[in-house]
This record gives C-alpha cells, structure tokens and sequence, in this order.
C-alpha cells in the first residue's frame, strides 16, 4: 500500500515538473527575431530602449516579426576586427529570401534585432542585401555571443 501511494506521488510529481517546464518554456522570449522600426508618423510600436556604450535611445518597433530564429541554419560567435563579440548567422534558403525581400522593403529604414527578447542594435538598412549571412555585434559580452551562438544552433537543428 506505501509502494503504490510512492509511486503515485511520483508520477503526480513528475506531471506537475513537466507542465511547469512547459509554462516557463512558454513565458521564455524568443530567442531571435527581426521587426521594423516603426516611422516617426507612426502610433503603432512598442518603444525599447536600446543601450550603447555612449548612449541610449528609445526605438518604436512594430509588432510583425520579418525573421526569426526558423530562417536560420547556423550561428557562430567570433571577435570582429574592431574588438567586439560577434555572432555571424548563416541563414537557411528561405531565410535568405526573406532576408533580401526585407532588405529590399525597408531600404532607407531601421530594423530591430532582438536577442532573448532585448533589443541589441537598430540599424539602417542602406541597400538590399543578398548575402546568406548577418554579422550581429554590440550589446553583449563574448560568453553571451557564444551562448546565444550555442542556442540559436540547437534551435534552428530541430
């Protein structure tokens, strides 16, 4: 009778750890992604504030998601030339495609790029870009580059 009362706390136990993984997989941001900066005209977006070395700047960025972490084939860490961690994304055949339409669409305009939900650079896309790879830099530490490295590889392998 104990045996059968252990055994089915174990498994009462064992369902509750699983649904709290499950929530808190759920309530994790995601782990990569690409929006628009919203116009200055615009009262759509959501504002972040996006943090350099020398200055903050607060960035409306819209809600649709252009790229995220399923148009990605591979990420790798590195130091750029000029001293900062980096990660370099290799972009699967239809994130390409996407990637040179996006660039294409908002030529002239900033992006958001968000890492684990934080916004990490804001650029402004001069031309289309028809490259299959994306060079991120600023906004984290070299073992942050290389972890975000490690997760977006055992995210975009599955």
């Amino acid at each position: 009778m104990a045996v059968k009362k252990l055994s089915l706390f174990v498994q009462v136990l064992a369902v509750a750890m699983a649904l709290l993984c499950r929530a808190q997989a759920d309530t994790e941001p995601p782990l990569f992604q690409i929006h628009a900066v919203a116009d200055e005209k615009s009262t759509e977006g959501q504002i972040f504030v996006l943090t350099r070395k020398e200055s903050t700047e607060s960035v409306a960025v819209e809600p649709a998601i252009l790229l995220d972490e399923k148009d990605l084939q591979s990420a790798k860490a590195f130091i750029s030339p000029d001293g900062e961690p980096s990660i370099l994304l290799t972009l699967t055949e239809a994130g390409r495609e996407r990637w040179i339409d996006l660039t294409t669409k908002y030529t002239g305009r900033q992006v958001a790029l968000f890492l684990r939900g934080k916004l990490i650079s804001a650029p402004s896309i001069q031309r289309p870009i028809t490259g299959k790879t994306i060079e991120i830099s600023g906004g984290f530490t070299e073992p942050e580059a290389v972890e975000f490295a490690r997760k977006l590889n055992a995210r975009s392998s599955k």
